[in-house]
């Protein structure tokens, strides 16, 4: 029974440190690639760049789909700054030469 015990525990730890690994990173890399395109192509579908009035209502827009994938478990937390860097980094709703 104390293996079986240890074994648990082993694999428990193992289970917290992959949970934390960064995002894009280690074993998580294909599934956060996978989860900021789907919310990419989420976020086109919610905020249209080609409706968006303003760049502060669109970035708004685009926080909110970005949380709403969090909550929902569909993007890991370590992979926020990624997406709303991503945010960020977007020209809807501003003039473009």
């Amino acid at each position: 029974m104390p293996i079986a015990r240890a074994l648990f525990l082993v694999l428990l730890l193992v289970a917290s440190a992959r949970a934390g690994d960064r995002c894009l990173g280690g074993a998580f890399r294909l599934g956060d690639q996978r989860a900021l395109a789907a919310l990419r192509a989420d976020t086109d579908a919610a905020c249209p760049c080609a409706e968006a009035g303003s760049r502060r209502g669109w970035r708004r827009c685009a926080r909110g789909r970005t949380d709403a994938a969090l909550d929902a478990g569909a993007l890991r937390r370590e992979c926020r700054k990624a997406a709303l860097a991503d945010v960020k980094g977007a020209v809807c709703g501003t003039a473009v030469p």
